[in-house]
């Protein structure tokens, strides 16, 4: 556990160049951050769980991301752009949605009857860009409960101030397209959530 912990933890010093509330990113440090997030991701939750992801990396890189996106300056406007900052926001807002990952969704199983979905659009550098989904069936299992932490920042983000004129990296947006409309999120975390959460 606690190697765990360390290597999970590096991920997010090696984002934010090793400095502790951090919102300043390094670009080849974002790069190598969402590899190795997308494969902890892939390894499944007995490697990796979900909950210690976004506990121990997730939620500050969140935090870090909504701040360096209110920011001004022609410095985030161009780094905002960069591929490598735009895969490791999308790295953090899939940990948003909730899935957990077993083997045999990851590729590790002997259930060769996967599923793969293909959708193409354009990314925030103006390429056209493919996301591909794969499971092995349509039953996916969500943590259970959904994490405070988790559901705060989703409501940060949806925020007024969070979507002000000076939004670099269009977070609002994303968590919006990538995390709330997806049906993971929809049909397998909010029907779940309490009266109150669902009402915030």
């Amino acid at each position: 556990a606690a190697l765990q912990k360390l290597l999970i933890e590096s991920v997010k010093s090696c984002a934010l160049g090793g400095e502790k509330n951090a919102t300043v990113f390094n670009n080849g440090g974002c790069q190598a951050a969402a590899v190795v997030l997308s494969s902890m991701e892939k390894a499944g939750e007995a490697a990796f769980p979900l909950s210690k992801r976004w506990e121990f990396a997730g939620r500050e890189l969140f935090r870090a991301f909504l701040s360096y996106d209110q920011k001004e300056g022609d410095e985030q406007r161009q780094l905002a752009v960069l591929p490598s900052i735009c895969r490791l926001r999308d790295s953090v807002l899939s940990m948003l949605k909730g899935v957990l990952v077993n083997e045999a969704q990851s590729g590790g199983g002997e259930d060769g009857g996967l599923n793969i979905q293909i959708t193409i659009g354009p990314s925030p550098t103006g390429r056209r860009v493919r996301s591909y989904s794969i499971g092995s069936s349509d039953m996916f299992a969500t943590l259970e409960p959904y994490p405070e932490s988790m559901l705060k920042a989703i409501l940060q983000a949806l925020s007024p101030s969070s979507q002000g004129a000076t939004s670099h990296l269009d977070i609002s947006t994303n968590v919006i397209q990538s995390v709330i409309l997806r049906p993971s999120w929809s049909n397998g975390v909010f029907p779940k959530l309490s009266a109150k959460s669902k009402n915030d």
